[in-house]
């Protein structure tokens, strides 16, 4: 049992070591070993420990990386809670960002109540130092601090969105079986099958009017392009699962796989968002299942 009880030990260092690591270097990939952590601590282990840390990082004073790596675990956190209680991918996601958004909006309110009428100033100052880098590397392409900061919400979100889907997709590799493991890996195969119900369709074409018409109202346009930004992350997510439709009807070899997964996430986003949105009415995962259904009939 003691040496049993030190493996455990081992391994919830290791991943509480590469959650720190992940969410300080990528963020998305910080959610990875935060759902490994929740299902091999155990509820009570992972809000305490998640908890304690967050206390360390602001005590280093590291408020910042503090915040945004509490906003994980509770995000992470929440999920797991709505996952065993039965709910779906769609449900225990949409639950759980909206849960962690109203948590972060509560203390985005709190500091900007205690800061003052300078929290502008300090947000758009910490934007301009974070965003250097990048323009000193691309000179051309310069950044709008301002723009950057009115989007901020939605970059949150499809943040969030980005966390939990890598967890689900890649978690098969990173959780075993423990003695607290309630529930086996089971959100995996639901990636395949994700559809966006009509009310997205909705929010996404009155965004686009929102963003692009001229109606002469910054607080409009910047709230249809958060919310347009949202909605493309979705369609994208779709768009993937028409790919790995299309990878599983065609028995794509996994290099292949990962080569063009490189190329699509890398530099078509927006194409994969569209095949997405398009699938909304054309369905290419039942015709492509059809279409290969008949391929095998000529065949015999």
């Amino acid at each position: 049992m003691s040496q049993m009880t030190s493996r455990q030990i081992i391994r919830v260092g290791v991943l509480w070591a590469w959650t720190i690591f992940m969410t300080a270097f990528t963020v998305v990939l910080g959610g990875l070993p935060l759902r490994a952590l929740r299902r091999d601590f155990g509820r009570v282990g992972y809000w305490t420990s998640g908890i304690v840390t967050t206390g360390l990082l602001i005590a280093g004073d590291l408020k910042v990386f503090a915040a945004l790596y509490l906003s994980l675990v509770v995000l992470v956190g929440l999920f797991a809670e709505w996952e065993e209680l039965g709910m779906s991918l769609a449900a225990s996601a949409f639950f759980s960002v909206v849960t962690t958004a109203l948590v972060s909006a509560a203390g985005v309110a709190l500091w900007i109540s205690r800061t003052g009428a300078g929290w502008k100033e300090i947000i758009l100052a910490r934007l301009n130092e974070a965003l250097k880098p990048a323009m000193d590397l691309a000179p051309s392409f310069q950044f709008s601090s301002n723009d950057i900061m009115l989007q901020l919400p939605s970059i949150v979100i499809v943040m969030w969105l980005g966390t939990l889907y890598l967890a689900v997709l890649l978690e098969k590799k990173a959780v075993v079986k423990s003695r607290h493991a309630q529930y086996e890996v089971s959100f995996r195969e639901e990636l395949s099958r994700i559809h966006m119900p009509s009310f997205v369709i909705w929010a996404f074409i009155l965004a686009l009017l929102g963003a692009f018409g001229d109606f002469g109202k910054v607080s409009l346009q910047a709230g249809s392009v958060n919310v347009l930004n949202v909605c493309l992350m979705l369609f994208f997510f779709q768009g993937l699962a028409v790919i790995y439709r299309f990878f599983a009807v065609f028995r794509i070899g996994f290099i292949w796989q990962a080569l063009l997964m490189i190329i699509l996430v890398g530099q078509l986003f927006l194409l994969v968002s569209l095949l997405g949105l398009i699938d909304h009415w054309i369905d290419f995962r039942t015709r492509l299942s059809k279409g290969r259904e008949q391929m095998n009939n000529e065949l015999q």
